[in-house]
């Protein structure tokens, strides 16, 4: 997301600042319509409260700065209600194992059960919204591009 959005001043908005917590996932899309694509789209400012992990409740307001362009990376991004936004969908993909590895490397071995589960979640939700097939990009997970949509 940050190699992207650099060249572009694009701000980025991180879907892990949406959800809820770990079962989130659905919330945190509707978040992103209604709170950030919603006014954007409209020529209105658009604002956000970062969930705090920590905590586990909604912090601080973040505002998101129109610039023509918006990078938005992560599980849910690119559900089928934000279609109508005209996304230019970056499907990111490895192995599970890779991707586990990656998370609890992140957050700690202690939160493997809940990497686990957060993992079937997505790929309901990934399954549901046919997020790899409406991908316009796909890269591995170490940023190759692995196929291209016309």
């Amino acid at each position: 997301a940050a190699q992207l959005a650099a060249p572009l001043g694009a701000p980025t908005v991180h879907m892990d600042d949406l959800y809820d917590g770990w079962t989130g996932v659905e919330k945190g899309a509707d978040i992103l319509v209604a709170d950030i694509l919603t006014p954007l789209a409209a020529g209105k400012p658009a604002h956000y409260r970062r969930y705090d992990w920590v905590l586990g409740e909604y912090a601080e307001r973040h505002h998101v700065e129109d610039v023509g362009w918006l990078v938005v990376e992560g599980c849910a991004s690119a559900t089928t209600i934000v279609d109508n936004f005209g996304p230019f969908i970056i499907w990111v993909e490895t192995d599970s194992h890779t991707r586990l590895a990656r998370g609890l490397e992140r957050d700690g071995q202690d939160m493997e059960e809940n990497w686990r589960a957060f993992m079937e979640l997505e790929m309901v939700l990934y399954e549901h919204n046919r997020t790899r097939e409406r991908a316009h990009v796909r890269l591995d997970g170490y940023g190759q591009i692995v196929s291209e949509r016309d």
